[in-house]
């Protein structure tokens, strides 16, 4: 009888032993599956607070064309300067918790092949340019 109740308790604990790891595996699946979804908007949100603290007036920032992809933040970023004066439209981009505003924003946007340069971004650039100009 011994025997047999020892036997009994070892396939009791491999039995638990698979039901954790069945557990842990469908855990796995499930956070593999939900993961990208919830961190692409939680990412985004994190590198727009990056680039709100590098701004004078971090209240005042409008940003638009905001996109996220491989871990890059890009977009553009408009807000006050000291004087209480909109200093314009400016290409942003956020890698690696670094935040790159501006001429700063454009260099980094080339060394990463071009990431930041939709057509949306593009457009809005030109615009604030000519406008600038007038």
């Amino acid at each position: 009888m011994g025997v047999t109740a020892g036997m009994d308790d070892g396939s009791a604990e491999a039995g638990k032993g698979a039901y954790w790891l069945l557990a842990f595996l469908a855990f796995v699946i499930v956070a593999a599956i939900a993961l990208p979804k919830l961190t692409g908007a939680s990412a985004e949100e994190a590198n727009v607070e990056i680039v709100k603290r590098e701004l004078r007036d971090p209240y005042s920032a409008q940003f638009s064309e905001v996109q996220t992809s491989g871990g890059i933040t890009c977009g553009l970023v408009n807000s006050k300067n000291l004087m209480g004066a909109y200093t314009g439209v400016r290409l942003f981009v956020v890698e690696r918790g670094t935040a790159y505003i501006g001429t700063e924003g454009f260099e980094r946007s080339a060394k990463l092949d071009g990431v930041c340069s939709t057509t949306a971004i593009t457009d809005a650039l030109n615009a604030a340019l000519r406008d600038s100009s007038l």
